[in-house]
């Protein structure tokens, strides 16, 4: 299914960035809007995770449990397969 595109509403002063940045790397501006979707979705998954990952460490129990499974799983790594 091919993407169809939609109009958003933007200010002068952003739609000015947006040109200036597509100009820049020589693309559109959607191309820069897309990327900038991509990259704000990536940064707030980061964000998220990190979040949680602080969360889970704040509790001794979850974080010793998370920190057995580990453990468990280590051994599997290699498999016995060994390296080319």
């Amino acid at each position: 299914m091919a993407d169809t595109s939609l109009t958003i509403r933007v200010g002068r002063a952003t739609h000015e960035l947006l040109r200036s940045l597509a100009e820049g790397s020589n693309t559109t501006i959607t191309a820069v809007v897309d990327r900038a979707a991509r990259d704000l979705q990536r940064k707030q998954f980061w964000v998220d995770f990190n979040a949680k990952a602080t969360a889970l460490k704040a509790d001794p129990e979850a974080w010793a449990n998370l920190q057995q499974e580990n453990a468990a799983w280590e051994g599997t790594i290699a498999d016995g397969l060994v390296e080319e």
